[in-house]
């Protein structure tokens, strides 16, 4: 019976993991992440102060209205997140790039926003306390804005912001005719 050598596995496993990890997009992506993490853990604590399950605190909450306060930053980092996600993903691929970032970030944003649906279904109660649900237009669901939005904001954050990059070192490395004045010349660069 034969011993099978684990440790030079874990090594070549653990060696191949290491290149994977260095890609430039899984590094992008991981540091995206990682600029809205503290973001993502404010949300959660705001969360668990106004849901512990103390009911004399729990009614305090309701009566004194500090509950509905303390909703509004759970809603902006959980129904918001995908606008985080793919501002982070513009502004870390073009700080991969050596580029300034915020052009990059915006344009991901404008991307982003354009694939993002017009359109969802709206509830109104009526005053005779008929809820009445129909589709509405130009609004942006949450939905869409929240965690179902991520892997999109993911998508369109490194590919807009990486089309803008390509754009723009194209543009550098293209020769500006004699007659084109420097202010203009100038503007191009990142």
């Amino acid at each position: 019976m034969s011993k099978i050598d684990f440790s030079s596995k874990i090594d070549a496993a653990s060696a191949k993991l290491t290149k994977f990890t260095q890609l430039r997009y899984v590094k992008v992506i991981t540091n995206g992440f990682m600029s809205i993490a503290a973001l993502s853990i404010a949300g959660s604590i705001f969360t668990l102060f106004k849901s512990l399950p103390i009911a004399p605190y729990q009614t305090f909450l309701t009566n004194s209205g500090i509950g509905n306060l303390l909703s509004i930053p759970v809603s902006v980092t959980s129904d918001f997140i995908a606008v985080f996600v793919v501002l982070a993903m513009g502004y870390e691929v073009a700080r991969s790039f050596d580029m300034k970032p915020f052009a990059p970030a915006i344009i991901a944003l404008g991307s982003f926003m354009i694939l993002t649906p017009f359109s969802g279904q709206a509830q109104v109660v009526t005053d005779s306390g008929e809820t009445i649900i129909a589709n509405a237009l130009n609004v942006i669901p949450l939905t869409s804005l929240g965690a179902r939005g991520i892997f999109l904001a993911i998508l369109t954050g490194i590919t807009a912001s990486r089309l803008y990059i390509a754009l723009v070192k194209k543009a550098l490395s293209s020769k500006c005719p004699p007659v084109c004045p420097p202010p203009s010349a100038r503007c191009l660069r990142p």
